[in-house]
């Protein structure tokens, strides 16, 4: 006699990035983030652009389903599929949050407690990041991400940033100070072969 509940556990071991496998070339913000392919193994060394390294070892993802085999009998596939979400909403959550973890150890953020958009707030932000700049040292202004709502306002507080003598000086000493930074980490890059 079959039980009343078949009980299975469903566990995901990342072993290849996620952007490895997905096309990302029509999503334009995506598309910039580099990926990598990791091969089998216990771990996998993380390196960053800045340089820095951090190793890490593969987590384990999993949830739980169970299905009732009246279910099955009853609704076939569907059945699977309805078992399903809960365990796919618990290791997504599990994802998010690793991701989030990640970010929070790794990114610079700036809490602007509040404070509106404004030039002022976007050079504080671009002093905790990193500046890139191209091969024939022009710098690459960093893709920002905001409500569509706020364009109207970015696109002015950009202007001010461009007019006002004030915010034009602290953008050229801000800009020296992160070209000064780049040239020093791209003299000590590790290059291979």
């Amino acid at each position: 006699m079959l039980p009343d509940f078949l009980f299975l556990k469903l566990e995901l071991v990342k072993e290849q990035s996620y952007a490895v496998t997905h096309n990302r070339s029509g999503e334009p913000l995506l598309s910039q983030i580099a990926s990598y392919i990791h091969h089998e193994g216990k771990g996998f060394v993380l390196l960053r652009e800045d340089g820095s390294e951090e190793t890490l070892d593969y987590r384990l993802m999993s949830g739980e389903i169970r299905i009732d085999l009246k279910d099955i009998q009853n609704l076939g596939e569907v059945a699977i599929d309805k078992a399903l979400t809960p365990a796919t909403k618990e290791i997504n959550e599990t994802q998010r949050k690793a991701l989030f973890e990640t970010l929070n150890r790794t990114v610079p953020s700036l809490d602007a407690g509040g404070r509106p958009l404004s030039a002022e707030l976007i050079l504080e932000m671009w002093e905790s990041m990193d500046f890139s700049f191209d091969e024939s040292g022009n710098w690459q202004r960093p893709t920002m991400v905001l409500n569509p709502i706020q364009a109207p306002r970015l696109k002015k507080e950009l202007t001010r940033l461009e007019t006002e003598p004030d915010l034009i000086r602290w953008f050229e000493e801000l800009l020296t100070e992160k070209k000064r930074d780049w040239d020093d980490r791209e003299a000590n890059r590790k290059l291979v072969d």
